[in-house]
């Protein structure tokens, strides 16, 4: 059998989970290269389902951080059964990803191992099936029907001390299908898979927007969120909040911060124009088996008339937290940009008639 590997990239990175399970699928039509040909009896193999979208942090500080993504086959014009499947990786290093199933094809993990002979790829992974064309592999129909082809992906753990790094990106390519009865071999040009980087926790923002309090004087709540750990510990760096008014309302700018249990925490509040940064105090962080809730609060000096209080999250840019579970100490922060999925974009209104 012969086992050609893929091609690679540069440091993009690979697929996986959002929100709380991170377990939706989103198509990913724009990831499929209608041009391409391929000159073997198989079509360009396209990338229909992902659990992630082009990028997204993965948490993976307990082993158990996975991606999935999902191919499909066709054959052009004649029956045939796949018994072999190439993959690359483009990682920031050449231990990221770990190994990659697909069942029932095969039933144990193959793994990635470190490769220098396909440009900027890093690592290369075969998956081997059975070369007889009545044991295990995939068959697919002369007909051109389609057959989905769903693989997993595992990665290392990062830390402070290893060379698995919190902030490694990875990306994964199909580029190569071994095929049967004629026991032939052939090099695709696929999509490369939506790219994560690999982190040992990563927060989860809730808003409550159905909740909202009665604008009055005194502390008004104007805003709630959850906040969750997944994967570990992580640092609690900033809440960025825009707030905004309409009529004649006036407040503090120091915000008050109180958590599930109605203590207070020692906030301090950076006002720039609309923007109200509350920065945590130096060590406060979540252990990744509890959640908070806070509730922010307004001091409300007067109204007048119809007025309300507008508060939703500044842009994910201006987001901060830390990466303990993972062994980093530098806050993301830009990164959030690209990387954190379902970043909340709902906004809270409170109201005086």
């Amino acid at each position: 059998m012969k086992t050609t590997c893929l091609i690679f990239l540069s440091t993009i990175a690979i697929l996986f989970a959002a929100c709380k399970k991170d377990a939706q699928s989103i198509a990913l039509t724009n990831s499929n290269f209608s041009n391409a040909q391929t000159h073997g009896p198989v079509q360009l193999p396209k990338i229909i389902k992902a659990s992630t979208t082009k990028t997204q942090f993965i948490a993976n500080a307990n082993g158990s951080g996975t991606a999935q993504i999902t191919y499909s086959f066709a054959s052009k014009n004649t029956e045939l059964q796949i018994i072999e499947f190439d993959f690359l990786a483009y990682e920031s290093d050449s231990n990221d990803a770990f190994s990659i199933i697909e069942e029932p094809f095969a039933t144990q993990p193959f793994l990635f191992h470190p490769t220098a002979k396909h440009g900027s790829a890093k690592a290369s992974a075969t998956i081997q099936g059975d070369g007889d064309v009545d044991g295990p592999g995939l068959y697919l129909p002369a007909d051109g029907t389609p057959v989905p082809v769903t693989f997993t992906i595992h990665y290392n753990i990062p830390s402070a001390s290893g060379k698995i790094k919190s902030g490694d990106t990875i990306s994964i390519q199909l580029l190569g299908i071994g095929y049967g009865p004629e026991d032939k071999y052939e090099e695709l040009s696929s999509p490369l898979s939506p790219q994560i980087m690999l982190t040992g926790s990563k927060p989860f923002l809730g808003l409550n927007i159905y909740d909202p309090d009665q604008l009055h004087i005194g502390l008004t709540r104007i805003f709630e969120t959850e906040y969750d750990s997944q994967g570990g510990s992580l640092g609690i760096n900033n809440l960025p909040l825009v707030i905004e008014t309409t009529g004649d309302v006036q407040f503090k700018k120091n915000l008050i911060v109180k958590d599930e249990n109605n203590n207070m925490i020692d906030v301090t509040t950076i006002k720039k124009g609309k923007n109200y940064t509350i920065q945590f105090p130096a060590g406060y962080h979540l252990t990744g088996a509890n959640v908070h809730d806070f509730f922010v609060y307004a001091d409300v000096t007067e109204i007048t008339g119809q007025a309300s209080i507008n508060t939703s999250l500044q842009p994910a840019s201006k987001f901060s937290w830390t990466d303990i579970a993972g062994g980093r100490t530098a806050p993301y922060t830009i990164e959030n940009a690209d990387y954190y999925y379902n970043y909340p974009n709902g906004f809270v209104t409170v109201t005086h008639n």
